[in-house]
Protein backbone atom coordinates (compact mmCIF):
# COMPACT_ATOMS: atom_id res chain seq x y z
CA UNK A 1 0.00 0.00 0.00
CA UNK A 2 2.77 2.75 0.87
CA UNK A 3 4.30 1.70 -2.34
CA UNK A 4 0.89 2.31 -4.06
CA UNK A 5 0.77 5.57 -2.52
CA UNK A 6 4.09 6.80 -3.25
CA UNK A 7 3.48 6.14 -7.21
CA UNK A 8 -0.39 8.31 -6.26
CA UNK A 9 1.71 10.58 -4.91
CA UNK A 10 4.88 10.77 -7.62
CA UNK A 11 1.88 11.26 -10.23
CA UNK A 12 -0.08 13.74 -9.28
CA UNK A 13 3.64 15.64 -8.70
CA UNK A 14 4.18 14.85 -12.34
CA UNK A 15 0.97 16.17 -13.67
CA UNK A 16 1.00 19.22 -11.65
CA UNK A 17 4.86 20.04 -12.68
CA UNK A 18 3.17 19.19 -16.59
CA UNK A 19 0.11 21.90 -16.01
CA UNK A 20 2.35 24.23 -14.60
CA UNK A 21 4.73 23.85 -17.77
CA UNK A 22 2.65 24.72 -20.03
CA UNK A 23 0.38 26.97 -18.73
CA UNK A 24 3.77 28.70 -18.62
CA UNK A 25 4.55 28.13 -22.52
CA UNK A 26 1.38 27.77 -23.84
CA UNK A 27 2.08 30.00 -26.73
CA UNK A 28 5.05 27.14 -27.80
CA UNK A 29 2.82 24.52 -27.97
CA UNK A 30 0.45 26.27 -29.68
CA UNK A 31 2.73 26.62 -32.02
CA UNK A 32 3.92 22.85 -32.00
CA UNK A 33 0.65 21.94 -32.27
CA UNK A 34 -0.39 24.04 -35.37
CA UNK A 35 2.29 23.52 -37.02
CA UNK A 36 2.14 19.29 -36.92
CA UNK A 37 -1.32 19.92 -37.94
CA UNK A 38 -0.63 21.87 -41.30
CA UNK A 39 1.84 19.04 -41.56
CA UNK A 40 -0.54 16.82 -41.75
CA UNK A 41 -2.69 19.12 -43.83
CA UNK A 42 -0.50 19.43 -46.43
CA UNK A 43 -0.16 16.04 -46.73
CA UNK A 44 -3.85 15.56 -46.72
CA UNK A 45 -3.84 17.41 -49.09
CA UNK A 46 -1.17 16.88 -51.15
CA UNK A 47 -2.60 12.74 -51.60
CA UNK A 48 -5.73 14.55 -52.52
CA UNK A 49 -5.53 17.25 -55.29
CA UNK A 50 -6.50 16.28 -58.89
CA UNK A 51 -5.11 18.04 -61.81
CA UNK A 52 -6.88 19.00 -64.97
CA UNK A 53 -4.63 20.94 -67.15
CA UNK A 54 -0.87 22.23 -67.13
CA UNK A 55 1.44 24.85 -68.33
CA UNK A 56 5.16 24.26 -69.62
CA UNK A 57 7.31 26.88 -68.22
CA UNK A 58 10.24 25.96 -69.95
CA UNK A 59 11.08 24.00 -73.22
CA UNK A 60 14.72 22.16 -74.86
CA UNK A 61 14.90 21.03 -77.96
CA UNK A 62 16.11 17.40 -78.22
CA UNK A 63 17.54 16.27 -81.67
CA UNK A 64 16.99 12.57 -80.94
CA UNK A 65 15.62 10.75 -84.09
CA UNK A 66 12.06 8.98 -84.36
CA UNK A 67 11.16 6.20 -81.61
CA UNK A 68 13.70 7.25 -79.41
CA UNK A 69 13.01 5.53 -76.09
CA UNK A 70 13.87 7.44 -72.63
CA UNK A 71 14.44 6.42 -69.01
CA UNK A 72 15.66 8.52 -65.57
CA UNK A 73 18.68 6.73 -64.60
CA UNK A 74 20.59 8.38 -62.16
CA UNK A 75 18.54 11.73 -61.96
CA UNK A 76 19.56 12.27 -65.23
CA UNK A 77 17.62 11.22 -68.90
CA UNK A 78 19.02 8.63 -70.44
CA UNK A 79 18.02 8.10 -74.25
CA UNK A 80 18.44 5.47 -76.80
CA UNK A 81 17.27 4.26 -80.11
CA UNK A 82 18.84 2.04 -83.14
CA UNK A 83 21.76 3.86 -83.68
CA UNK A 84 22.75 4.62 -80.47
CA UNK A 85 22.04 6.51 -77.02
CA UNK A 86 22.74 9.61 -75.32
CA UNK A 87 22.94 10.49 -71.55
CA UNK A 88 21.50 14.31 -70.45
CA UNK A 89 20.86 16.28 -67.79
CA UNK A 90 17.12 16.95 -67.32
CA UNK A 91 17.84 20.53 -68.52
CA UNK A 92 18.73 19.02 -71.94
CA UNK A 93 22.81 19.29 -71.59
CA UNK A 94 24.29 16.73 -72.91
CA UNK A 95 26.87 14.56 -70.85
CA UNK A 96 27.82 11.87 -73.00
CA UNK A 97 26.99 9.60 -76.14
CA UNK A 98 27.58 5.44 -77.70
CA UNK A 99 26.47 4.98 -80.83
CA UNK A 100 25.58 1.54 -82.12
CA UNK A 101 23.76 0.02 -84.23
CA UNK A 102 20.82 -2.17 -83.40
CA UNK A 103 17.67 -3.37 -84.55
CA UNK A 104 15.32 -3.68 -81.59
CA UNK A 105 17.06 -1.71 -78.97
CA UNK A 106 15.68 -2.90 -75.22
CA UNK A 107 16.65 -1.12 -71.77
CA UNK A 108 16.58 -2.25 -68.35
CA UNK A 109 17.81 0.39 -65.39
CA UNK A 110 18.74 -0.35 -62.30
CA UNK A 111 19.66 2.13 -59.48
CA UNK A 112 23.64 2.09 -60.34
CA UNK A 113 23.89 0.26 -64.46
CA UNK A 114 21.77 -0.15 -67.32
CA UNK A 115 21.26 -2.05 -70.22
CA UNK A 116 20.85 -1.88 -73.73
CA UNK A 117 20.46 -4.89 -75.97
CA UNK A 118 19.40 -5.56 -79.15
CA UNK A 119 16.16 -8.13 -78.77
CA UNK A 120 16.85 -10.80 -81.48
CA UNK A 121 20.00 -9.58 -82.07
CA UNK A 122 23.61 -10.15 -80.47
CA UNK A 123 24.50 -6.71 -79.22
CA UNK A 124 24.44 -5.69 -75.34
CA UNK A 125 25.91 -2.54 -73.67
CA UNK A 126 26.10 -2.11 -70.50
CA UNK A 127 26.42 2.11 -68.55
CA UNK A 128 27.44 3.20 -65.80
CA UNK A 129 26.51 6.96 -65.22
CA UNK A 130 29.89 7.90 -66.25
CA UNK A 131 29.35 6.11 -69.85
CA UNK A 132 29.40 2.78 -71.31
CA UNK A 133 31.45 0.14 -68.85
CA UNK A 134 31.02 -2.72 -71.03
CA UNK A 135 30.25 -4.09 -74.91
CA UNK A 136 29.38 -7.63 -75.42
CA UNK A 137 28.50 -9.91 -78.35
CA UNK A 138 26.47 -13.00 -78.08
CA UNK A 139 26.85 -15.80 -80.46
CA UNK A 140 22.91 -16.69 -80.66
CA UNK A 141 19.72 -13.74 -80.09
CA UNK A 142 19.25 -12.21 -77.31
CA UNK A 143 15.58 -12.65 -76.22
CA UNK A 144 15.99 -10.36 -72.81
CA UNK A 145 18.26 -9.22 -70.59
CA UNK A 146 18.63 -7.69 -66.86
CA UNK A 147 21.02 -6.21 -64.76
CA UNK A 148 21.51 -5.96 -60.78
CA UNK A 149 22.99 -3.45 -59.02
CA UNK A 150 26.81 -4.62 -59.08
CA UNK A 151 26.59 -4.81 -63.11
CA UNK A 152 26.30 -7.97 -63.71
CA UNK A 153 24.27 -9.03 -66.41
CA UNK A 154 21.47 -12.17 -66.61
CA UNK A 155 21.05 -13.27 -70.93
CA UNK A 156 18.47 -15.26 -72.05
CA UNK A 157 19.21 -16.88 -75.67
CA UNK A 158 17.45 -19.54 -77.54
CA UNK A 159 17.89 -21.62 -80.85
CA UNK A 160 14.91 -23.55 -81.71
CA UNK A 161 15.27 -25.76 -78.95
CA UNK A 162 17.16 -24.81 -76.86
CA UNK A 163 17.62 -21.89 -74.12
CA UNK A 164 20.95 -20.34 -72.68
CA UNK A 165 21.19 -18.55 -69.65
CA UNK A 166 24.25 -16.36 -69.50
CA UNK A 167 25.48 -14.50 -66.31
CA UNK A 168 28.02 -11.94 -67.07
CA UNK A 169 30.01 -9.28 -64.66
CA UNK A 170 30.52 -5.67 -65.02
CA UNK A 171 33.48 -6.11 -67.50
CA UNK A 172 31.40 -8.17 -69.44
CA UNK A 173 33.23 -11.45 -68.45
CA UNK A 174 31.02 -14.70 -68.75
CA UNK A 175 30.94 -16.07 -65.08
CA UNK A 176 28.07 -18.72 -65.14
CA UNK A 177 25.82 -20.14 -68.16
CA UNK A 178 23.62 -22.84 -68.50
CA UNK A 179 20.87 -24.55 -70.69
CA UNK A 180 17.41 -24.81 -71.05
CA UNK A 181 15.97 -27.98 -73.31
CA UNK A 182 12.74 -26.76 -74.49
CA UNK A 183 10.65 -30.09 -75.03
CA UNK A 184 11.29 -31.34 -71.39
CA UNK A 185 10.81 -27.52 -69.28
CA UNK A 186 8.83 -25.62 -71.80
CA UNK A 187 9.40 -22.41 -73.61
CA UNK A 188 11.12 -19.69 -71.63
CA UNK A 189 9.43 -16.44 -71.06
CA UNK A 190 11.11 -14.18 -68.67
CA UNK A 191 14.09 -13.87 -66.49
CA UNK A 192 15.12 -11.68 -63.77
CA UNK A 193 17.94 -11.10 -61.46
CA UNK A 194 18.13 -9.68 -57.72
CA UNK A 195 19.84 -6.88 -56.65
CA UNK A 196 23.04 -7.97 -55.19
CA UNK A 197 23.43 -10.02 -58.62
CA UNK A 198 23.62 -13.64 -56.89
CA UNK A 199 19.96 -14.91 -58.00
CA UNK A 200 18.42 -15.15 -61.30
CA UNK A 201 15.16 -16.79 -61.86
CA UNK A 202 13.68 -18.49 -65.16
CA UNK A 203 9.77 -18.15 -66.11
CA UNK A 204 8.87 -21.16 -68.40
CA UNK A 205 5.78 -22.38 -70.09
CA UNK A 206 4.47 -25.17 -71.47
CA UNK A 207 0.82 -25.65 -73.82
CA UNK A 208 1.69 -28.98 -75.26
CA UNK A 209 -1.04 -31.25 -75.42
CA UNK A 210 -3.67 -28.14 -75.08
CA UNK A 211 -3.05 -27.68 -71.60
CA UNK A 212 -1.50 -24.60 -69.83
CA UNK A 213 1.76 -25.52 -67.50
CA UNK A 214 4.59 -22.91 -65.95
CA UNK A 215 7.43 -23.77 -64.14
CA UNK A 216 9.48 -21.23 -61.90
CA UNK A 217 13.69 -21.86 -61.37
CA UNK A 218 15.22 -20.27 -59.42
CA UNK A 219 19.50 -20.10 -59.73
CA UNK A 220 21.91 -19.02 -56.94
CA UNK A 221 25.28 -18.52 -58.13
CA UNK A 222 26.53 -17.93 -54.71
CA UNK A 223 27.45 -19.54 -51.58
CA UNK A 224 23.83 -21.49 -51.76
CA UNK A 225 23.54 -22.92 -54.68
CA UNK A 226 27.33 -23.81 -55.18
CA UNK A 227 26.27 -27.62 -54.35
CA UNK A 228 23.20 -27.44 -55.91
CA UNK A 229 22.40 -29.26 -58.92
CA UNK A 230 22.98 -26.91 -61.87
CA UNK A 231 22.59 -24.07 -58.94
CA UNK A 232 18.97 -24.55 -58.76
CA UNK A 233 18.14 -24.26 -55.37
CA UNK A 234 13.99 -23.97 -55.91
CA UNK A 235 11.73 -25.03 -58.50
CA UNK A 236 7.78 -24.43 -58.88
CA UNK A 237 5.07 -25.64 -60.89
CA UNK A 238 1.96 -24.08 -61.91
CA UNK A 239 -0.91 -26.52 -63.43
CA UNK A 240 -3.53 -24.40 -65.57
CA UNK A 241 -1.30 -20.92 -65.38
CA UNK A 242 0.65 -19.28 -67.38
CA UNK A 243 3.61 -16.97 -66.16
CA UNK A 244 3.66 -13.49 -67.99
CA UNK A 245 6.80 -11.81 -66.30
CA UNK A 246 8.87 -12.00 -63.24
CA UNK A 247 10.78 -9.09 -61.28
CA UNK A 248 12.56 -9.03 -57.94
CA UNK A 249 11.66 -6.06 -55.84
CA UNK A 250 13.06 -4.38 -53.15
CA UNK A 251 14.52 -6.80 -50.04
CA UNK A 252 14.88 -9.42 -52.60
CA UNK A 253 11.62 -10.77 -52.83
CA UNK A 254 10.43 -11.97 -56.47
CA UNK A 255 7.14 -11.16 -57.92
CA UNK A 256 5.49 -13.87 -60.60
CA UNK A 257 2.81 -12.87 -62.13
CA UNK A 258 0.85 -15.48 -63.81
CA UNK A 259 -2.63 -15.18 -65.21
CA UNK A 260 -4.98 -16.26 -62.21
CA UNK A 261 -2.61 -14.77 -59.68
CA UNK A 262 0.50 -12.73 -57.75
CA UNK A 263 2.88 -14.67 -56.02
CA UNK A 264 5.67 -13.27 -53.99
CA UNK A 265 8.86 -15.34 -52.95
CA UNK A 266 10.98 -14.88 -50.21
CA UNK A 267 14.94 -14.72 -50.88
CA UNK A 268 15.86 -16.72 -47.74
CA UNK A 269 18.99 -19.48 -48.56
CA UNK A 270 15.64 -22.06 -49.83
CA UNK A 271 13.44 -19.66 -51.08
CA UNK A 272 9.65 -20.34 -50.71
CA UNK A 273 6.36 -18.74 -51.28
CA UNK A 274 5.91 -15.46 -49.03
CA UNK A 275 2.43 -14.07 -50.49
CA UNK A 276 -0.46 -15.47 -52.63
CA UNK A 277 -2.62 -12.26 -54.26
CA UNK A 278 -5.36 -13.43 -56.43
CA UNK A 279 -6.19 -11.64 -59.42
CA UNK A 280 -9.77 -10.06 -59.22
CA UNK A 281 -10.22 -9.95 -63.25
CA UNK A 282 -7.79 -10.51 -66.43
CA UNK A 283 -4.49 -8.97 -65.98
CA UNK A 284 -3.85 -6.91 -68.83
CA UNK A 285 -0.93 -4.50 -68.01
CA UNK A 286 1.92 -5.04 -64.74
CA UNK A 287 4.19 -2.34 -63.55
CA UNK A 288 6.54 -2.58 -60.85
CA UNK A 289 10.37 -0.70 -59.37
CA UNK A 290 12.50 -1.50 -56.30
CA UNK A 291 9.44 -1.10 -53.37
CA UNK A 292 6.24 -1.44 -55.33
CA UNK A 293 4.69 -3.35 -57.72
CA UNK A 294 1.27 -3.28 -59.39
CA UNK A 295 -1.16 -4.47 -62.49
CA UNK A 296 -4.30 -3.36 -64.47
CA UNK A 297 -7.20 -5.98 -64.60
CA UNK A 298 -10.15 -5.86 -66.71
CA UNK A 299 -13.47 -6.86 -65.62
CA UNK A 300 -16.84 -7.68 -67.12
CA UNK A 301 -19.66 -7.04 -65.06
CA UNK A 302 -23.01 -8.93 -65.31
CA UNK A 303 -24.09 -6.74 -67.84
CA UNK A 304 -21.01 -7.63 -70.30
CA UNK A 305 -19.54 -4.24 -69.53
CA UNK A 306 -15.60 -3.74 -68.87
CA UNK A 307 -14.45 -2.22 -66.26
CA UNK A 308 -10.43 -1.37 -66.07
CA UNK A 309 -8.84 -0.94 -62.42
CA UNK A 310 -5.33 -0.37 -60.70
CA UNK A 311 -3.86 -2.69 -58.16
CA UNK A 312 -0.97 -1.46 -56.40
CA UNK A 313 1.15 -3.52 -53.70
CA UNK A 314 4.05 -2.97 -51.70
CA UNK A 315 7.42 -5.64 -51.93
CA UNK A 316 5.68 -7.83 -49.22
CA UNK A 317 2.24 -8.15 -50.97
CA UNK A 318 0.18 -5.62 -48.78
CA UNK A 319 -2.27 -3.70 -50.75
CA UNK A 320 -1.55 -0.15 -51.13
CA UNK A 321 -4.46 1.10 -53.42
CA UNK A 322 -7.17 0.42 -55.58
CA UNK A 323 -8.40 2.87 -58.60
CA UNK A 324 -10.93 2.46 -61.33
CA UNK A 325 -9.23 3.64 -65.27
CA UNK A 326 -11.68 5.65 -67.15
CA UNK A 327 -9.25 5.90 -69.91
CA UNK A 328 -8.00 4.05 -72.47
CA UNK A 329 -4.29 3.77 -72.59
CA UNK A 330 -1.22 1.84 -74.79
CA UNK A 331 1.23 1.43 -71.70
CA UNK A 332 1.45 2.09 -68.01
CA UNK A 333 4.83 3.00 -66.34
CA UNK A 334 5.69 3.31 -62.38
CA UNK A 335 7.56 6.47 -62.29
CA UNK A 336 10.67 7.47 -60.05
CA UNK A 337 8.43 8.90 -57.09
CA UNK A 338 5.80 5.55 -57.00
CA UNK A 339 3.37 7.29 -58.83
CA UNK A 340 1.76 5.58 -61.85
CA UNK A 341 1.27 6.88 -65.65
CA UNK A 342 -0.74 5.81 -67.69
CA UNK A 343 -0.04 6.83 -71.49
CA UNK A 344 -2.49 7.17 -74.25
CA UNK A 345 -2.39 8.62 -77.70
CA UNK A 346 -2.42 12.71 -76.46
CA UNK A 347 -3.53 12.09 -72.59
CA UNK A 348 -1.87 11.34 -69.39
CA UNK A 349 -3.16 9.76 -66.11
CA UNK A 350 -1.20 9.52 -62.97
CA UNK A 351 -2.26 7.80 -59.44
CA UNK A 352 -0.61 8.54 -56.49
CA UNK A 353 -0.23 5.50 -53.77
CA UNK A 354 -3.21 6.66 -52.53
CA UNK A 355 -5.41 5.26 -55.51
CA UNK A 356 -6.18 9.06 -56.54
CA UNK A 357 -5.93 10.09 -60.09
CA UNK A 358 -3.46 12.96 -59.32
CA UNK A 359 -3.63 14.04 -62.99
CA UNK A 360 -6.35 13.50 -65.56
CA UNK A 361 -5.50 15.51 -68.82
CA UNK A 362 -5.05 15.72 -72.97
CA UNK A 363 -1.92 16.51 -74.22
CA UNK A 364 -0.79 18.70 -77.15
CA UNK A 365 1.59 15.66 -78.66
CA UNK A 366 2.21 12.22 -77.57
CA UNK A 367 4.53 12.42 -74.08
CA UNK A 368 7.43 9.12 -74.37
CA UNK A 369 8.07 9.74 -70.95
CA UNK A 370 7.45 11.15 -67.65
CA UNK A 371 9.95 12.45 -65.41
CA UNK A 372 9.11 13.53 -61.52
CA UNK A 373 10.22 17.13 -60.46
CA UNK A 374 11.78 18.87 -57.30
CA UNK A 375 7.88 19.96 -56.70
CA UNK A 376 4.58 17.40 -56.07
CA UNK A 377 2.95 19.68 -59.46
CA UNK A 378 6.48 19.57 -61.14
CA UNK A 379 7.16 16.99 -63.86
CA UNK A 380 9.32 16.81 -67.24
CA UNK A 381 7.65 15.54 -70.54
CA UNK A 382 9.93 14.08 -73.16
CA UNK A 383 8.44 14.68 -75.99
CA UNK A 384 9.77 13.87 -79.87
CA UNK A 385 12.01 17.08 -80.08
CA UNK A 386 11.28 18.16 -77.17
CA UNK A 387 11.91 18.12 -73.12
CA UNK A 388 9.23 20.31 -71.55
CA UNK A 389 9.21 21.17 -67.95
CA UNK A 390 5.51 21.26 -67.23
CA UNK A 391 3.43 22.45 -63.89
CA UNK A 392 0.24 20.82 -63.12
CA UNK A 393 -2.39 23.26 -62.61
Amino acid sequence: MDLLREIGRSLRELLLRLGTLIRRHWKLFLFIALAIGLVFLVFFVQKRCQYRSYRVISSQKLDDASGTGYQLFQNNILAYNTDGNSYMTTAGDLLWSQSYQMSSPHLDAGDVYAVIYDRGGTGIYLFSKEGNRAHITTNLPVAEAKVADNGSIAVLMQNDKVGYLHLYNADGNLTASGEVHLETTGYPVSIAISQDGQRLALALADVSGGKAHSRLQIYDFGAAGKNADKHIVASFDYDDSLIGEIAYVKGGNLAVYTDKKILLYHNHTKPGLLNELPVEGQIRSVYFNQSYFGYVTTSTNVAGQNTLYLYTFNNRGRRVSRAQIDMSYNRVEMLANNEIALYGDKRLEIYNLAGTRKFSGDLKSAVGAVIPGSGSRDYLFVREGSLDHARLK
